[in-house]
């Protein structure tokens, strides 16, 4: 016997006694599977707390989540009168298959719970009464089940939202993903009443999916951000025949199955399966971490060569660490702000030596700006990262918070890049007026026949493969030593979708300002600094750097290599007390 009233409520209850589902060639109860019921159970916990029910899923391929909010949009209409439930495909197939769905659920409801139906169409259920003449004694549920196609401009229009639901599936494949989201959020009141959800595969960087995502793991947007890793469905693990096969299995397991048997709750059955499934995708690691990702940094992989050994930069992100402070910089110092755009790990240290690496931007609305500041450190390694600052900023203003990080980390030397980035060559002439120790790259005077130097960074096809390469080498490999450290796991997330071109140069595929701030912080450190080995009496060079140093270092910048700094009462008072 179905408890009607306990339906109302509960949707697991209703799912499991009311719909129907398709599977493996069966009608079957809808029981949620595991993915299906964390998704569930994070949205009942946010219910309970009150909070705004808006959900971004990155997935792996047939976990259940659009079968989870179709069967949720439906039991919205057909359990709660008077709402608008909407599900927006990516394509004119999945939107056919999605509304099939539907009315499979429709159409294995018990005899006495099956409501009233006014029409039904091709893309719209609407469950009302279909007499006219007694419409007005017992109307009905009037509520409504619609399945729209992503890209049409007329998505939205015309509907009205006080409560319902409404559904994105796959919305790293939207042809037009910025104009329907916005076509249909701009429909939706910001109540409880309301459940919206974006659910996708990956699919690469810099889009639309990415950046969401991007913007609610970093607390940044109003969506709750659920990841939901291959592993989680128990559908994807194959049994072994004998127990001896599964012994020898494991003695023969692979270093990234290893790693992934150690890290994660992985069965040697998942393991099974997944040796079977990369076969399919002929040994492509990235394509098949993309639609089977272990985490959300695996889904987000690009085509093509990476830049660097993504196995090390993963060891490096594991053993990063949150920033000890976070801020804003303002016209009178330092401001603390857990969203801040500045993040620091480590404050100047007194006889320290810091390089400073910019890529600009052009302000609200535009691309972003970043920062790297980088600090010398003593062979044989090179480089530590103590502070990042990145957000969206006008390159004039940019000039005063890079001046500000500049003078603190003792009259730091920094290198602005001026080419391809023309804010950059703003941000470069603004600082000009007001702040010494700026970089200057040597370049070949074909019409003095000579070298020549001016103020900045251009990134060109001489400079790219240089800055690159040593970036590499100090990053190293899964079998060679590291030898810079990075704490910025949001740069590490760039870096692991850095990926090269046709003509083995890095491709600037999505955001990559960190990636870009910090290749030229640690390569001008590289052209600038001698790596030395201190004891308590003497400096002794150990050994130079890979080219020669150039004579263009500003003299001043010099006077700090050999005095090793300024007193702490000499720096910006702004910053002592931060």
């Amino acid at each position: 016997m179905i408890d009607i009233k306990r339906c109302t409520s509960d949707f697991e209850y209703y799912s499991s006694a009311c719909l129907k589902i398709k599977s493996k060639g069966k009608i079957i109860p809808f029981n949620f599977n595991e993915p299906q019921r964390k998704i569930h159970n994070i949205i009942s916990q946010r219910e309970r707390e009150g909070e705004l029910q808006r959900y971004l899923i990155l997935k792996a391929r047939h976990e259940g989540v659009s079968t989870y909010f179709e069967g949720r949009n439906f039991w919205n209409a057909h359990m709660r009168p008077n709402t608008r439930n909407m599900i927006i495909a990516h394509e004119k197939e999945s939107a056919t298959a999605i509304f099939q769905m539907c009315t499979l659920f429709l159409q294995e409801l018990p005899l006495h719970l099956k409501p009233m139906i006014k029409y039904s169409s091709k893309k719209e259920i609407y469950f009302a009464n279909p007499d006219p003449k007694t419409e007005h004694i017992e109307p009905g549920l009037r509520s409504s089940l619609s399945v729209l196609t992503a890209g049409k401009d007329s998505v939205g229009r015309g509907f009205s939202f006080d409560a319902g639901g409404a559904h994105f599936s796959e919305v790293a494949f939207y042809p037009n993903p910025e104009d329907t989201v916005l076509s249909v959020m701009s429909i939706l009141p910001l109540t409880q009443d309301v459940i919206v959800a974006f659910e996708s595969t990956a699919n690469g960087v810099g889009n639309f999916f990415y950046d969401e995502w991007q913007a609610a793991t970093a607390g940044e947007s109003n969506f709750c951000p659920i990841f939901l890793a291959w592993y989680e469905l128990e559908d994807y693990s194959v049994p072994f025949k004998t127990k001896e096969a599964k012994t020898w299995f494991m003695q023969k397991l692979k270093d990234d199955e290893k790693e992934l048997l150690s890290k994660y709750p992985v069965s040697p059955e998942n393991l099974l399966w997944r040796r079977m499934k990369l076969k399919e995708y002929k040994g492509d690691i990235e394509k098949f971490n993309q639609e089977f990702p272990a985490t959300a940094e695996e889904a987000f992989v690009l085509s093509g060569t990476p830049v660097f050994d993504r196995r090390k930069l993963k060891l490096i992100y594991e053993q990063c660490h949150d920033p000890n402070t976070r801020g804003q910089i303002t016209i009178v110092g330092f401001n603390h702000d857990p969203k801040g755009e500045l993040r620091i790990w480590e404050r100047p240290i007194n006889d320290a030596i810091y390089v400073i690496g910019v890529d600009a931007s052009g302000g609200e609305g535009g691309d972003f700006a970043c920062i790297q500041i980088l600090k010398v450190l003593k062979y044989p390694l090179v480089a530590q990262q103590v502070a990042e600052w990145h957000g969206q900023i006008d390159s004039v203003v940019l000039a005063d918070v890079v001046k500000s990080l500049a003078n603190w980390y003792n009259e730091a030397l920094v290198a602005i890049e001026v080419y391809p980035n023309p804010h950059g060559a703003v941000t470069q002439n603004t600082l000009l007026k007001n702040y010494f120790n700026l970089y200057r790259q040597e370049f070949v005077d074909r019409y003095n026949v000579g070298m020549s130097n001016k103020y900045g960074w251009e990134t060109n096809v001489r400079t790219k493969p240089q800055m690159t390469s040593f970036a590499i080498h100090c990053i190293g490999t899964s079998e060679t030593p590291t030898y810079v450290h990075l704490e910025s796991k949001d740069l590490l997330k760039e870096m692991m979708v850095y990926v090269k071109d046709g003509t083995a140069a890095n491709a600037r595929t999505g955001h990559d300002d960190r990636v870009v701030a910090f290749l030229i912080a640690l390569y001008v450190l590289h052209e600038t600094s001698d790596y030395y080995e201190q004891d308590d009496i003497v400096m002794t060079k150990k050994e130079p750097s890979i080219i020669k140093r150039p004579n263009y270092v500003d003299p001043d910048w010099r006077k700090i290599l050999a005095n090793q700094g300024m007193s702490e009462s000499e720096r910006n008072l702004e910053w002592a007390d931060y």
